[in-house]
Protein backbone atom coordinates (compact mmCIF):
# COMPACT_ATOMS: atom_id res chain seq x y z
CA UNK A 1 0.00 0.00 0.00
CA UNK A 2 1.43 3.38 -1.01
CA UNK A 3 1.87 5.98 1.76
CA UNK A 4 0.92 9.66 1.77
CA UNK A 5 4.57 10.62 2.12
CA UNK A 6 5.40 8.81 -1.11
CA UNK A 7 2.48 10.47 -2.86
CA UNK A 8 3.57 13.91 -1.68
CA UNK A 9 7.13 13.24 -2.83
CA UNK A 10 5.91 12.74 -6.41
CA UNK A 11 4.48 16.24 -6.66
CA UNK A 12 1.16 17.40 -8.17
CA UNK A 13 1.89 16.87 -11.88
CA UNK A 14 3.07 13.28 -11.54
CA UNK A 15 0.20 12.44 -9.21
CA UNK A 16 -2.29 13.90 -11.68
CA UNK A 17 -0.88 11.70 -14.46
CA UNK A 18 -0.94 8.59 -12.28
CA UNK A 19 -4.47 9.39 -11.08
CA UNK A 20 -5.77 9.51 -14.63
CA UNK A 21 -4.13 6.18 -15.49
CA UNK A 22 -5.37 4.52 -12.28
CA UNK A 23 -8.93 5.68 -12.85
CA UNK A 24 -8.85 4.11 -16.31
CA UNK A 25 -7.41 0.93 -14.82
CA UNK A 26 -10.12 0.79 -12.15
CA UNK A 27 -12.84 0.66 -14.80
CA UNK A 28 -11.40 -2.59 -16.15
CA UNK A 29 -11.36 -4.37 -12.78
CA UNK A 30 -13.97 -6.36 -10.91
CA UNK A 31 -15.21 -3.90 -8.25
CA UNK A 32 -15.19 -6.69 -5.66
CA UNK A 33 -11.61 -7.75 -6.35
CA UNK A 34 -8.81 -7.06 -3.88
CA UNK A 35 -6.89 -5.13 -6.54
CA UNK A 36 -9.84 -2.83 -7.16
CA UNK A 37 -10.25 -2.13 -3.45
CA UNK A 38 -6.56 -1.32 -3.03
CA UNK A 39 -6.55 0.84 -6.13
CA UNK A 40 -9.54 2.82 -4.83
CA UNK A 41 -7.58 3.65 -1.70
CA UNK A 42 -4.61 4.87 -3.72
CA UNK A 43 -6.90 6.96 -5.92
CA UNK A 44 -8.48 8.44 -2.79
CA UNK A 45 -5.06 9.39 -1.41
CA UNK A 46 -4.02 11.04 -4.67
CA UNK A 47 -7.26 13.01 -4.91
CA UNK A 48 -6.85 14.16 -1.31
CA UNK A 49 -3.29 15.31 -1.98
CA UNK A 50 -4.12 17.11 -5.24
CA UNK A 51 -7.09 18.82 -3.61
CA UNK A 52 -4.93 20.15 -0.78
CA UNK A 53 -2.30 21.39 -3.25
CA UNK A 54 -5.00 23.23 -5.21
CA UNK A 55 -6.46 24.76 -2.05
CA UNK A 56 -3.03 25.94 -0.91
CA UNK A 57 -2.52 27.53 -4.33
CA UNK A 58 -5.91 29.22 -4.02
CA UNK A 59 -5.01 30.63 -0.61
CA UNK A 60 -1.70 31.94 -1.96
CA UNK A 61 -3.45 33.50 -4.96
CA UNK A 62 -6.02 35.41 -2.91
CA UNK A 63 -3.42 36.54 -0.38
CA UNK A 64 -1.30 37.84 -3.26
CA UNK A 65 -4.27 39.60 -4.88
CA UNK A 66 -5.14 41.15 -1.52
CA UNK A 67 -1.62 42.48 -1.02
CA UNK A 68 -1.43 43.90 -4.56
CA UNK A 69 -4.85 45.50 -4.25
CA UNK A 70 -3.80 47.22 -1.03
CA UNK A 71 -1.01 48.99 -2.95
CA UNK A 72 -3.43 50.61 -5.40
CA UNK A 73 -4.36 54.22 -4.68
CA UNK A 74 -8.14 54.36 -4.89
CA UNK A 75 -8.13 58.14 -5.13
CA UNK A 76 -10.80 60.45 -3.75
CA UNK A 77 -13.78 58.96 -5.57
CA UNK A 78 -16.10 57.35 -3.02
CA UNK A 79 -17.26 54.55 -5.32
CA UNK A 80 -13.64 53.53 -6.00
CA UNK A 81 -12.86 53.50 -2.29
CA UNK A 82 -15.91 51.32 -1.66
CA UNK A 83 -14.90 49.10 -4.56
CA UNK A 84 -11.42 48.60 -3.15
CA UNK A 85 -12.78 47.65 0.27
CA UNK A 86 -15.31 45.31 -1.32
CA UNK A 87 -12.71 43.37 -3.29
CA UNK A 88 -10.25 43.33 -0.37
CA UNK A 89 -12.93 41.66 1.69
CA UNK A 90 -13.75 39.28 -1.16
CA UNK A 91 -10.14 38.08 -1.37
CA UNK A 92 -9.96 37.67 2.40
CA UNK A 93 -13.16 35.64 2.42
CA UNK A 94 -12.11 33.42 -0.47
CA UNK A 95 -8.77 32.67 1.19
CA UNK A 96 -10.68 31.85 4.37
CA UNK A 97 -13.07 29.60 2.44
CA UNK A 98 -10.17 27.67 0.90
CA UNK A 99 -8.68 27.20 4.38
CA UNK A 100 -11.99 25.91 5.71
CA UNK A 101 -12.18 23.43 2.83
CA UNK A 102 -8.87 21.97 3.96
CA UNK A 103 -10.26 21.09 7.38
CA UNK A 104 -11.54 17.56 8.06
CA UNK A 105 -15.33 17.41 8.14
CA UNK A 106 -15.51 16.41 11.80
CA UNK A 107 -13.33 19.38 12.76
CA UNK A 108 -15.23 21.78 10.53
CA UNK A 109 -18.47 21.02 12.34
CA UNK A 110 -16.85 21.84 15.66
CA UNK A 111 -15.04 24.96 14.44
CA UNK A 112 -17.95 26.38 12.44
CA UNK A 113 -21.06 26.41 14.62
CA UNK A 114 -22.32 29.63 13.00
CA UNK A 115 -22.30 28.30 9.44
CA UNK A 116 -19.45 30.45 8.15
CA UNK A 117 -18.42 27.82 5.62
CA UNK A 118 -21.88 27.55 4.06
CA UNK A 119 -22.30 31.33 3.87
CA UNK A 120 -18.91 31.84 2.18
CA UNK A 121 -19.33 28.85 -0.11
CA UNK A 122 -22.69 30.14 -1.34
CA UNK A 123 -21.08 33.50 -2.22
CA UNK A 124 -18.04 32.15 -4.04
CA UNK A 125 -18.59 28.60 -5.29
CA UNK A 126 -17.32 27.76 -8.78
CA UNK A 127 -20.45 27.65 -10.95
CA UNK A 128 -18.86 25.20 -13.40
CA UNK A 129 -17.85 22.74 -10.68
CA UNK A 130 -20.91 22.63 -8.44
CA UNK A 131 -22.92 19.43 -9.09
CA UNK A 132 -26.39 20.04 -10.48
CA UNK A 133 -28.04 17.94 -7.78
CA UNK A 134 -26.33 20.00 -5.05
CA UNK A 135 -27.48 23.39 -6.33
CA UNK A 136 -30.28 25.13 -4.42
CA UNK A 137 -32.24 28.35 -5.03
CA UNK A 138 -30.59 29.82 -1.91
CA UNK A 139 -27.12 29.12 -3.34
CA UNK A 140 -28.05 30.68 -6.68
CA UNK A 141 -29.46 33.76 -4.96
CA UNK A 142 -26.33 34.30 -2.86
CA UNK A 143 -23.95 33.72 -5.78
CA UNK A 144 -25.89 36.06 -8.07
CA UNK A 145 -25.87 38.76 -5.41
CA UNK A 146 -22.08 38.59 -5.19
CA UNK A 147 -21.70 38.60 -8.98
CA UNK A 148 -24.04 41.59 -9.30
CA UNK A 149 -21.98 43.57 -6.79
CA UNK A 150 -18.69 42.72 -8.51
CA UNK A 151 -19.93 43.72 -11.94
CA UNK A 152 -21.76 46.75 -10.60
CA UNK A 153 -18.53 48.20 -9.20
CA UNK A 154 -16.69 47.51 -12.47
CA UNK A 155 -19.38 49.18 -14.57
CA UNK A 156 -19.39 52.19 -12.26
CA UNK A 157 -15.59 52.48 -12.44
CA UNK A 158 -14.57 51.04 -15.84
CA UNK A 159 -11.27 52.95 -16.04
CA UNK A 160 -10.15 52.36 -12.48
CA UNK A 161 -6.90 50.47 -11.83
CA UNK A 162 -8.89 48.48 -9.28
CA UNK A 163 -11.19 47.27 -12.05
CA UNK A 164 -8.18 46.28 -14.13
CA UNK A 165 -6.84 44.37 -11.14
CA UNK A 166 -10.08 42.43 -10.69
CA UNK A 167 -11.07 41.67 -14.29
CA UNK A 168 -11.86 37.95 -14.79
CA UNK A 169 -9.93 37.99 -18.08
CA UNK A 170 -7.26 40.69 -17.62
CA UNK A 171 -5.52 39.86 -20.91
CA UNK A 172 -8.58 40.66 -23.02
CA UNK A 173 -8.40 43.78 -25.16
CA UNK A 174 -12.05 44.45 -24.36
CA UNK A 175 -11.56 44.89 -20.61
CA UNK A 176 -14.87 45.58 -18.87
CA UNK A 177 -16.85 44.57 -21.97
CA UNK A 178 -15.30 41.13 -21.73
CA UNK A 179 -16.13 41.06 -18.01
CA UNK A 180 -19.79 41.80 -18.77
CA UNK A 181 -19.96 38.80 -21.09
CA UNK A 182 -18.10 36.65 -18.56
CA UNK A 183 -20.51 37.54 -15.74
CA UNK A 184 -23.47 37.05 -18.06
CA UNK A 185 -22.36 33.51 -18.90
CA UNK A 186 -21.72 32.84 -15.22
CA UNK A 187 -25.28 33.82 -14.40
CA UNK A 188 -26.63 31.75 -17.28
CA UNK A 189 -24.80 28.68 -15.98
CA UNK A 190 -26.49 29.16 -12.61
CA UNK A 191 -29.93 29.55 -14.18
CA UNK A 192 -29.48 26.54 -16.48
CA UNK A 193 -28.20 24.25 -13.74
CA UNK A 194 -31.02 25.22 -11.42
CA UNK A 195 -33.60 24.61 -14.16
CA UNK A 196 -32.10 21.21 -14.94
CA UNK A 197 -32.17 20.35 -11.23
CA UNK A 198 -35.83 21.37 -10.99
CA UNK A 199 -36.68 19.30 -14.07
CA UNK A 200 -34.90 16.31 -12.55
CA UNK A 201 -37.04 16.58 -9.44
CA UNK A 202 -40.31 17.33 -11.18
CA UNK A 203 -39.97 14.57 -13.79
CA UNK A 204 -37.98 11.97 -11.86
CA UNK A 205 -40.62 9.38 -12.75
CA UNK A 206 -40.84 10.48 -16.39
CA UNK A 207 -37.34 10.17 -17.87
CA UNK A 208 -38.56 10.75 -21.43
CA UNK A 209 -40.01 14.17 -20.60
CA UNK A 210 -37.08 15.00 -18.35
CA UNK A 211 -34.53 14.25 -21.05
CA UNK A 212 -36.52 16.13 -23.67
CA UNK A 213 -36.60 19.24 -21.51
CA UNK A 214 -33.00 19.02 -20.35
CA UNK A 215 -31.32 18.22 -23.66
CA UNK A 216 -31.33 21.82 -25.01
CA UNK A 217 -30.42 23.13 -21.55
CA UNK A 218 -27.32 20.93 -21.46
CA UNK A 219 -26.33 22.22 -24.89
CA UNK A 220 -26.61 25.81 -23.68
CA UNK A 221 -24.65 24.85 -20.59
CA UNK A 222 -21.80 23.46 -22.68
CA UNK A 223 -21.73 26.64 -24.76
CA UNK A 224 -21.39 28.82 -21.66
CA UNK A 225 -18.73 26.51 -20.21
CA UNK A 226 -16.70 27.07 -23.36
CA UNK A 227 -17.10 30.84 -23.10
CA UNK A 228 -16.06 30.86 -19.45
CA UNK A 229 -13.03 28.72 -20.21
CA UNK A 230 -11.88 30.68 -23.25
CA UNK A 231 -11.63 34.46 -23.19
CA UNK A 232 -11.23 34.57 -26.96
CA UNK A 233 -14.74 33.18 -27.46
CA UNK A 234 -16.11 36.07 -25.41
CA UNK A 235 -14.07 38.57 -27.43
CA UNK A 236 -15.44 37.11 -30.65
CA UNK A 237 -19.00 37.54 -29.36
CA UNK A 238 -18.24 41.20 -28.62
CA UNK A 239 -16.77 41.57 -32.11
CA UNK A 240 -20.01 40.28 -33.64
CA UNK A 241 -22.13 42.69 -31.63
CA UNK A 242 -19.96 45.67 -32.49
CA UNK A 243 -19.92 44.72 -36.19
CA UNK A 244 -23.70 44.66 -36.20
CA UNK A 245 -23.95 48.17 -34.76
CA UNK A 246 -21.32 49.33 -37.26
CA UNK A 247 -23.39 47.85 -40.12
CA UNK A 248 -26.42 49.80 -38.92
CA UNK A 249 -24.29 52.90 -38.79
CA UNK A 250 -23.30 52.43 -42.43
CA UNK A 251 -26.94 51.85 -43.44
CA UNK A 252 -28.04 54.99 -41.64
CA UNK A 253 -25.41 57.08 -43.40
CA UNK A 254 -26.69 55.96 -46.76
CA UNK A 255 -30.42 56.47 -46.20
CA UNK A 256 -30.92 59.22 -43.63
CA UNK A 257 -30.38 62.80 -44.68
CA UNK A 258 -30.32 64.09 -41.14
CA UNK A 259 -27.33 61.98 -40.45
CA UNK A 260 -25.74 64.03 -37.72
CA UNK A 261 -28.26 63.21 -35.05
CA UNK A 262 -28.58 59.57 -36.06
CA UNK A 263 -24.82 59.08 -36.22
CA UNK A 264 -24.49 60.42 -32.71
CA UNK A 265 -27.09 57.93 -31.53
CA UNK A 266 -25.36 55.13 -33.37
CA UNK A 267 -21.98 56.02 -31.93
CA UNK A 268 -23.49 56.13 -28.43
CA UNK A 269 -24.93 52.68 -28.98
CA UNK A 270 -21.60 51.38 -30.25
CA UNK A 271 -19.77 52.79 -27.23
CA UNK A 272 -22.39 51.46 -24.83
CA UNK A 273 -22.07 47.81 -25.84
CA UNK A 274 -21.19 45.92 -22.69
CA UNK A 275 -21.86 48.90 -20.44
CA UNK A 276 -25.62 48.70 -19.94
CA UNK A 277 -26.55 50.34 -23.24
CA UNK A 278 -30.05 48.97 -23.46
CA UNK A 279 -31.81 52.36 -23.58
CA UNK A 280 -29.42 53.62 -26.25
CA UNK A 281 -30.12 50.63 -28.46
CA UNK A 282 -33.87 51.11 -28.08
CA UNK A 283 -33.55 54.78 -28.99
CA UNK A 284 -31.47 53.79 -31.95
CA UNK A 285 -34.21 51.48 -33.18
CA UNK A 286 -36.74 54.33 -33.11
CA UNK A 287 -34.42 56.70 -34.99
CA UNK A 288 -33.99 54.12 -37.73
CA UNK A 289 -37.74 53.96 -38.48
CA UNK A 290 -38.23 50.75 -36.50
CA UNK A 291 -35.86 48.84 -38.75
CA UNK A 292 -36.97 45.19 -38.51
CA UNK A 293 -33.50 43.72 -38.55
CA UNK A 294 -32.30 45.87 -35.70
CA UNK A 295 -35.49 45.22 -33.74
CA UNK A 296 -34.78 41.49 -33.92
CA UNK A 297 -31.20 42.04 -32.80
CA UNK A 298 -32.39 44.30 -29.99
CA UNK A 299 -34.54 41.48 -28.61
CA UNK A 300 -31.48 39.27 -28.69
CA UNK A 301 -29.41 41.95 -26.97
CA UNK A 302 -32.06 42.36 -24.27
CA UNK A 303 -31.71 38.73 -23.36
CA UNK A 304 -27.92 38.85 -23.39
CA UNK A 305 -27.50 41.88 -21.12
CA UNK A 306 -29.81 40.72 -18.34
CA UNK A 307 -26.92 40.52 -15.92
CA UNK A 308 -26.05 44.19 -16.57
CA UNK A 309 -29.60 45.29 -15.85
CA UNK A 310 -29.75 43.06 -12.80
CA UNK A 311 -26.49 44.58 -11.57
CA UNK A 312 -27.86 48.10 -11.90
CA UNK A 313 -31.10 47.15 -10.20
CA UNK A 314 -29.23 45.43 -7.41
CA UNK A 315 -27.26 48.58 -6.70
CA UNK A 316 -30.42 50.71 -6.78
CA UNK A 317 -32.07 48.41 -4.25
CA UNK A 318 -29.03 48.48 -2.02
CA UNK A 319 -27.69 45.24 -3.49
CA UNK A 320 -30.62 43.22 -2.18
CA UNK A 321 -31.63 40.31 -4.38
Amino acid sequence: MISMSRIEALGPEKNAQLLEAEQRRLKTLDPKSLEAKELKKVIGFRKFYIRRVNLDAEIDYHNHMYQELQKINSGSKKSEQEMQQFFLQAHQEQARLAWLKKQPHYMLKKQDPDGEFEALNNKYFDVTQVPINKLTPQMVKARKKQLAKELGFMLENPDSPITNHELPNPNSDYGVNNAVEYYRSTQQVLDLKLKISQNNQQYKNNPTMRNELNRPLFQELRDHYQRLGNSEKIDKAIDRRMRFVKQQQDKAVSRVSKGGRVLRKLQQALNSIGRGGRSDIRALSRHLDDDQELAMEEAKEDQEIEIEIEAAQERERGMEC
